[in-house]
């Protein structure tokens, strides 16, 4: 486990969804996405299911207007974000209790971490609506509107451990296929500069 003080770099320009505990800070912003933005996503996801759990990968650099933004609002540089993660539910369906980031204090989750380091802060965009996103342990429950971006951090203030009251459960509440893109961002850079002190 790493020791670190993160500094606080997020945009005023977001509301929060609710402090929680002084270690737990979930902030959203609404109409995230413009039409463009909207477009320069949509022309990128190569899911092959119709209707069915998918998800495809898009790398950061082919989607410049959306990295832009997410730098501005987040205050980190792309050099720490992984490629961004388009996952598709099927409709009606749920994704029960999960975390984004990986429990450092085992052997796969310190594999996980070996070379790019911890999932700091998840920023996920939702491109449809109705899909319900809960936190399972904190009993919070976030209804994100399309369009919109929701961003929590996944440690501890004081260390990469990720917070236990961080797990979650996603439900697609349409009759049609949700679809949100994640956003992961490391500790550390392709090129190992790192985001902590």
């Amino acid at each position: 486990m790493r020791h670190y003080k993160l500094k606080e770099t997020m945009s005023d320009n977001l509301d929060s969804l609710k402090y929680v505990k002084s270690k737990i800070n979930i902030k959203f912003k609404n109409d995230f996405v413009n039409k463009e933005i909207k477009k320069e996503i949509t022309n990128k996801l190569t899911f092959t299911k119709e209707n069915e759990k998918d998800s495809c990968w898009i790398n950061k650099n082919d989607v410049p207007l959306l990295t832009k933004k997410l730098e501005e609002i987040i205050g980190i540089p792309s050099m720490y974000f992984e490629n961004y993660n388009a996952i598709q539910y099927k409709s009606n369906s749920i994704h029960n209790r999960f975390f984004d980031c990986w429990d450092v204090t085992t052997d796969r989750g310190k594999r996980n971490c070996e070379k790019r380091g911890q999932r700091i802060y998840s920023c996920i965009v939702f491109l449809t609506d109705k899909i319900e996103y809960y936190f399972d342990k904190l009993m919070l429950t976030h209804n994100p509107e399309e369009n919109s971006l929701l961003i929590y951090k996944n440690v501890e203030d004081t260390s990469n451990q990720r917070i236990p009251e961080m797990q979650k459960t996603i439900k697609n509440k349409s009759d049609k296929a949700g679809v949100l893109l994640n956003i992961y961002i490391r500790e550390k850079s392709n090129n190992n500069n790192v985001i902590y002190n």
